[in-house]
């Protein structure tokens, strides 16, 4: 509302309040309210409770508003009305809205002293996602912006989660609005299996000391081999992991960057004209992969899909984790990629684990 509907009689003299409106001034941009300036926050971290008024002080614990979150079903509750909340409500709404007499919030709110207020927008306004777990403003989207036309869906049948884990993990991915974010959660149920297997190889190794001294030897190494054990006992459908992985022909540059351009130890297209090669294929079937590489016949050819979708994921993985200098950062701009390409890729691989009885 304006300052002038604020301090109408409607507004001031609304039902039984516990407590009064006295003074209504404009600070600059906002309307100050019994001497407190409520501020709109556009996310908040699901941590707090809802519907709860929260002290919000200074490092020499001087009281300099609250944190005012909203209710469940955005009615605030007439009986726990506080005055801070009310500021925010009324900061909110319309008049319109407010003489229908429904007390709705669809936002929790900041509600700072106006004799804060300047330090607060100088000092404290952009980094509140650290110190508070919350934000007033941002220009990321609340989720990945592209949508897919899906003509239909395969329900596959004979799954099975390895752990009560790698279900909730499942859950938590599918909840993840943002498809970076979501793969790293699907990248997760893969490392989920690293121990499990451990243990279960050693199991079955009883008393093979050498045995099991060359398992530890492997698992050592690095993380690559690490997923190698775990997926070359678990990948047995080498015509539909060659589709998914082909579907790189469509993203030649991100491939041509995060694979070749900043490539790692383990990757197995040691040079970037193979790579150039490869995505000119008419598909990664086993013969036409011979024609790069003469000796991708056989079990060879599907060790070799089997290392180039780890090798792939694992690059993707690092280059959403891992943002530092030598290492490619994914950025919104390759969102059609990870929707396209990565994340079918790693759902199809973890179909095959989940469907894998080992």
């Amino acid at each position: 509302m304006t300052k002038e509907e604020i301090e109408s009689d409607e507004v001031v003299h609304f039902e039984n309040l516990s407590f009064q409106i006295n003074t209504v001034e404009q600070v600059k941009s906002n309307i100050a309210i019994n001497d407190f300036i409520a501020l709109k926050l556009l996310g908040i971290n699901n941590k707090y409770e809802l519907d709860q008024e929260i002290d919000v002080r200074l490092e020499d614990g001087s009281l300099i508003g609250s944190l005012c979150t909203k209710p469940e079903n955005s009615k605030l509750d007439f009986d726990k009305l506080t005055e801070k909340k009310y500021i925010a409500y009324l900061t909110e709404v319309g008049k319109d809205i407010f003489l229908s007499n429904v007390l709705e919030i669809h936002y929790s709110y900041i509600v700072i002293n106006k004799n804060d207020i300047e330090k607060y927008y100088n000092k404290f306004y952009q980094t509140a996602p650290v110190w508070g777990s919350f934000f007033h403003k941002s220009k990321l989207r609340n989720h990945s912006s592209s949508t897919r036309a899906v003509g239909s869906i395969t329900a596959v049948e004979s799954l099975k989660f390895p752990t009560s884990i790698h279900h909730s993990s499942s859950i938590k991915a599918i909840l993840e609005p943002f498809v970076f974010e979501r793969f790293l959660k699907k990248y997760h149920q893969i490392e989920l299996l690293m121990d499990l297997d451990i243990v279960n190889k050693i199991r079955n190794l009883k008393n093979d000391l050498l045995g099991i001294s060359n398992l530890f030897s492997e698992l050592s190494s690095n993380e690559l081999n690490r997923l190698k054990i775990i997926l070359n006992d678990r990948i047995t459908d080498f015509v539909s992991l060659s589709a998914h992985l082909y579907e790189i022909v469509r993203f030649p540059n991100e491939g041509e960057n995060i694979f070749q351009k900043y490539t790692k130890a383990g990757n197995p297209i040691r040079e970037l004209s193979e790579f150039r090669s490869l995505v000119s294929l008419p598909s990664f079937s086993e013969a036409n992969m011979a024609t790069i590489r003469r000796t991708l016949t056989g079990r060879t050819y599907e060790y070799f899909l089997i290392d180039l979708a780890i090798y792939w994921i694992y690059r993707i993985r690092n280059s959403i984790a891992h943002q530092r200098i030598g290492e490619y950062i994914l950025t919104d701009k390759e969102e059609e990629f990870m929707l396209d390409f990565a994340e079918p890729l790693i759902d199809h691989v973890l179909i095959q684990i989940y469907m894998s009885r080992v």
